[in-house]
């Protein structure tokens, strides 16, 4: 299995890469980035997310989804769907970052 490293300044950026549910209390589903290596469609991969502003990371693994766009330049951008049981991962660490902020901001 592969394993990319996908790195955000901030939760604003990476919320821009998240795929949500109709649902708003579920977790997202799904994540779009953009790599260089040219993967097939239902190919696993593992995603390490790294948020520089908090120092946080979490690692989940995706299924690439069969639409795969090729950019003009060297990148080709995929979407991955979150393999169910890390989607946990995920949402815990979004939560995190945001209680750090609301610490930050009653300080």
């Amino acid at each position: 299995m592969r394993t990319i490293v996908c790195r955000f300044r901030d939760e604003a950026q990476l919320s821009q890469h998240l795929v949500w549910s109709a649902q708003t209390f579920e977790p997202p589903r799904a994540l779009s980035f953009l790599g260089e290596f040219e993967a097939a469609a239902h190919e696993s991969v593992r995603v390490v997310i790294v948020v520089e502003e908090h120092a946080e990371q979490c690692s989940v693994r995706v299924v690439l989804g069969p639409g795969l766009a090729h950019n003009t330049q060297a990148l080709w951008r995929y979407i991955g769907r979150i393999i169910p049981e890390d989607r946990v991962w995920l949402e815990m660490m979004l939560q995190k970052m945001r209680t750090m902020d609301r610490f930050k901001a009653a300080c």
